[in-house]
């Protein structure tokens, strides 16, 4: 646990000091025997005729004295190189095995997803849940920088917090474990220095169920303590904000979570569904009004559902949400996406630059901000908020794909080849890599590269219209007209998309 000094620290002053006898000079050493030459010639430097005005002993006496300094200074070189070396050591390990990290850097930690230790492993859903939104809760602190989901659950398992937080790039790791027993939960947090990996506080919460909201809030505020972060007025307002004044409510809240990550059709709809039992338990739970918005803009895309019937669903929850609590930072990112969507694109960017001013730690917030930028031919803008997603969720693909889209639009193609490569390796499954790299290509007039590219695409989604519609184009480009129509009729069979098939075969025609 260690120790804390608790008594009164004040400064000694030292004993005045006493003449002491002064101490025996150590003992000369004889010098090495010399080198006895063999001719008196031998102790001379070579010869050379004497100068204008100069006898020939006094060139010697001469280049003598000069010899002498030479071989001094030679001599002094050569102990000052080794007392650098000396000292330099001396440096290098001090500050390797005994100097604290720097105390100037900023703060910042990463939530590792928590471990179900339940007997029958069924609460691991609950607990991504739970990791996630205590990050959340952590973000609200403005000067604790607080990585993302998407990275931070990319090293469940792994224990090496050291190498966690040096691919992070963060100075502390936050780790849990959650166990229920009846209608209790045991849930143990350990903080860890991620630079020496030395555990700096745990605590262990046994308490019912319900008591979720108090614990996520007790934890939050004993991080920002250990860490010597103040908290504001402001902040532990944020905190209020996030409550539920139903307990079942919040946990229905920190399932929809997990499912909502997802980002399959059938999570989805699990997520919209435990949204609206949240709201049917807690009418006005703001977070779960604008986690149902999330979810029933998610179906556009999912499901298909047209943008009309999407907005008139979603329009309702924010504004509930809005009258509940207008400091709501996802409030305004979600907003913001639905008017990107809309086409409403200053009300866009108002709602977007407000929610990453209300919570400088939301990575979402800041990549659909930078992704719209981009859509408006303003990369240099995009590229900004796109990189500072990137860190606050360095693992998260998309983020340098739109990076090398980005980059491209400015023609700073080896920096933005450096994200494409960088977004295929850390793609698990999905296309996004290779379509940006085929648009890489093809900026380029790469027009062979731009097809290899678009045909590994299509290999990873062999329905996606999008994909045969840009076939066509390059090949189009390349005069191949017939090779286009034919790529064509390959998007009749593979996406049954009859009117978009004969709509591009109109434009080869």
């Amino acid at each position: 646990k260690g120790y804390r000094l608790v008594a009164k620290v004040q400064v000694i002053s030292p004993p005045p000091s006493r003449a002491l006898p002064a101490p025996d000079p150590p003992p000369v050493p004889f010098p090495p025997p010399l080198a006895i030459p063999e001719t008196v010639s031998d102790l001379l430097p070579p010869s050379r005729a004497p100068g204008a005005g100069e006898t020939v002993a006094g060139r010697r006496d001469g280049e003598r004295a000069g010899e002498y300094s030479r071989r001094a200074t030679r001599l002094g070189l050569a102990v000052g190189a080794v007392l650098i070396a000396l000292f330099a050591a001396g440096w290098l390990l001090g500050h390797t095995y005994f100097a604290p990290s720097p105390v100037n850097s900023p703060p910042s930690i990463v939530v590792l997803p928590f471990l179900d230790m339940t007997q029958e492993r069924t609460d691991q859903f609950f607990c991504d849940g739970l990791a996630e939104e205590l990050s959340n809760w952590l973000a609200q602190i403005p000067t604790l920088r607080v990585v993302a989901r998407t990275s931070a659950f990319a090293f469940r398992g792994q224990q090496d917090t050291r190498e966690i937080g040096r691919q992070l790039n963060t100075t502390h790791v936050l780790e849990g474990s959650l166990r229920r027993y009846g209608d209790h939960v045991r849930i143990t947090v350990q903080l860890i220095d991620a630079r020496s990996g030395f555990h700096l506080w745990s605590s262990e919460y046994d308490r019912q169920a319900e008591d979720t909201i108090a614990m996520q809030e007790e934890v939050a505020r004993s991080v920002a303590e250990s860490l010597q972060i103040r908290l504001t007025e402001d902040t532990s307002q944020r905190f209020a904000e996030r409550r539920s004044a139903n307990a079942q409510a919040y946990n229905l809240y920190l399932l929809a979570l997990h499912y909502q990550a997802e980002r399959t059709r059938e999570a989805n709809k699990k997520a919209l569904e435990l949204y609206q039992q949240a709201l049917a338990l807690d009418p006005k739970f703001a977070l779960a009004d604008v986690g149902l918005a999330y979810v029933t803009l998610n179906e556009r895309y999912l499901d298909g559902r047209s943008l009309v019937e999407v907005a008139a669903a979603a329009e309702p929850l924010l504004e509930q949400a809005a009258r509940i609590d207008p400091q709501l930072s996802e409030l305004y990112a979600i907003r913001g996406a639905l008017r990107e969507e809309q086409m409403r694109y200053d009300d866009a960017l108002s709602d977007l630059e407000r929610a990453v001013v209300l919570n400088p730690n939301d990575s979402w917030a800041f990549a659909q901000h930078g992704r719209l930028l981009l859509a408006l031919a303003r990369p240099r803008e995009g590229l900004d908020k796109l990189a500072h997603a990137a860190t606050l969720d360095p693992l998260d693909f998309t983020l340098h794909a739109r990076e090398c889209i980005a980059l491209q639009d400015m023609a700073r193609y080896k920096e933005a080849q450096a994200e494409c490569t960088r977004a295929r390796a850390l793609e698990d499954s999905g296309n996004f890599g290779a379509i940006a790299s085929q648009w890489l290509e093809w900026t380029q007039g790469h027009l062979p590269q731009a097809l290899e590219w678009n045909a590994e695409a299509q290999r990873l989604a062999p329905d996606d219209m999008f994909l045969y519609e840009r076939r066509a184009d390059l090949l189009l480009t390349m005069g191949m007209a017939s090779a286009a129509r034919q790529a064509l009729e390959q998007a009749r069979v593979a996406t049954r998309n009859e009117d978009g098939v004969d709509l591009e075969m109109s434009r080869i025609v």
